[in-house]
């Protein structure tokens, strides 16, 4: 789902003047049709960017944001006056009727969208597997890849990021898109199957330093190493304001899920139990 150009910025940031360097950035679009209520839905996500890397879906509806309750799509850019990138906020949001919280780390609307437009040039159709213990999916790039990023001329090799996943250890700090992994604990990273070598061995947990080449400037991130099997962290999920008709529609449906495993096993010990029965007893051995 797309609007026009002057909508999607009515939705999610401070109009700002274009000699503001420095624009809050969050990373989800509303829809300026919609009439006013109690939030609104959250119709599109920015691939990458700060919405999406804490965890917040489209679909979702977006309730408050830094406090400033969200009732028509232009109350997003009123929440964010006086914001600044990096800044971190509270949004809440209602999945489901569950109302979640998330603290979102602001970005910068110029340096997060201008990643978003860069193709790479050996960029495969389906994307490789992900790096679950930094939360990244990454390439090596390509002599043209370098030239686009501008990166330092000493960087010749790298992990190339092509996705920074949701709720990452990459995304809390603040990795993005286009950004090129060089260096891991000190030692070089020369390619991504050099980062997952080293990511591995340091384990789930561990707290490391990635050395990264953003543009023309090199960075240092500090992060913990995630679980490969539980890399996403869950959002804190506290019940909204349900009826009690709603209350009592969960509750049946629980039980009805509750009777028919219950069914399921006694059909299963039934069987065990016939198996049992029809089974033979050994012959007896001689002189016995």
């Amino acid at each position: 789902m797309r609007f026009s150009f002057a909508a999607t910025i009515a939705t999610i940031a401070f109009i700002a003047s274009p000699a503001l360097a420095a624009e809050p950035f969050l990373g989800l679009f509303l829809d300026p049709n919609l009439p006013p209520g109690r939030g609104q839905p959250v119709a599109e996500i920015t691939p990458g960017g700060p919405a999406e890397a804490a965890g917040i879906r489209q679909d979702d509806r977006l309730l408050s944001v830094d406090g400033f309750p969200i009732q028509r799509a232009t109350d997003v850019g009123r929440a964010l006056q006086g914001t600044h990138p990096g800044e971190r906020i509270r949004v809440e949001v209602e999945r489901r009727g569950r109302l979640l919280r998330f603290e979102v780390r602001l970005g910068d609307r110029q340096a997060e969208t201008e990643p978003n437009r860069f193709q790479a040039q050996n960029e495969p159709a389906e994307p490789p597997p992900a790096n679950k213990y930094v939360g990244v999916v990454v390439i090596l790039p390509t002599e043209r890849d370098l030239e686009q990023l501008k990166a330092p001329a000493r960087f010749t090799r790298g992990a190339l990021v092509l996705e920074v996943l949701g709720g990452s250890p990459a995304a809390e700090a603040g990795l993005r898109r286009t950004d090129m992994i060089v260096g891991f604990d000190s030692q070089a990273v020369d390619s991504p199957a050099e980062l997952l070598r080293r990511s591995t061995q340091a384990g789930a947990g561990s707290e490391v330093k990635l050395e990264y080449v953003r543009g023309e400037a090199v960075r240092e991130a500090k992060l913990r190493l995630a679980d490969p099997v539980r890399f996403v962290e869950q959002p804190v999920e506290e019940a909204a304001d349900w009826s009690i008709e709603q209350r009592l529609e969960t509750i049946e449906r629980q039980l009805q899920r509750m009777d028919a495993r219950m069914t399921r096993l006694e059909i299963a010990v039934e069987h065990l139990q016939e198996n049992q029965r029809a089974r033979p007893l050994p012959p007896p051995r001689d002189g016995r």
